[in-house]
């Protein structure tokens, strides 16, 4: 299996943070980057190494939750009264209303990578990847395949 990498973005309000996930024979490496105050600041990176023969039941996922959108929409829209202060919470809400997410499980423990709307293209290749891997991973440890 040839390296997979793709990079996205986790957050609509923090659009310039970039996550990177990359997928190879043995491994899904992900990078995400650290951050202060309130998340505007970069500093640092978290780097997280899952060996392939841990993961198993994965799932795809897009949630719309209307409450979410229809609060952060109203919220967004204040500000073309000059209320300036809510436009992140707003935007926030806007961005947990609209999300696609793959989700697995690693020794029995759900993790999930999720990211807005406007990333949901990349969510398929990074499913693909995964599923590539993982049944890679399981023809190179079946027994079946030997007898």
């Amino acid at each position: 299996m040839d390296n997979v990498t793709i990079t996205f973005k986790e957050s609509m309000l923090h659009f310039w943070l970039e996550s990177k996930l990359t997928i190879d024979n043995r491994f899904v490496i992900i990078e995400r980057p650290k951050t202060s105050f309130f998340g505007l600041i970069p500093m640092g990176k978290e780097e997280k190494s899952i060996p392939l023969n841990e993961l198993s039941n994965l799932e795809t996922d897009q949630s719309y939750k209307m409450g979410d959108i229809v609060i952060g929409a109203i919220t967004i829209a204040t500000m073309g009264f000059g209320v300036l202060l809510p436009l992140p919470w707003g935007v926030k809400k806007l961005d947990n209303g609209l999300r696609h997410s793959v989700t697995y499980r690693r020794h029995g423990e759900k993790q999930s990578i999720s990211v807005p709307f406007f990333e949901k293209e990349k969510i398929k290749p990074l499913r693909e990847a995964l599923y590539a891997g993982m049944a890679n991973e399981i023809d190179q440890t079946s027994q079946h395949k030997f007898l």
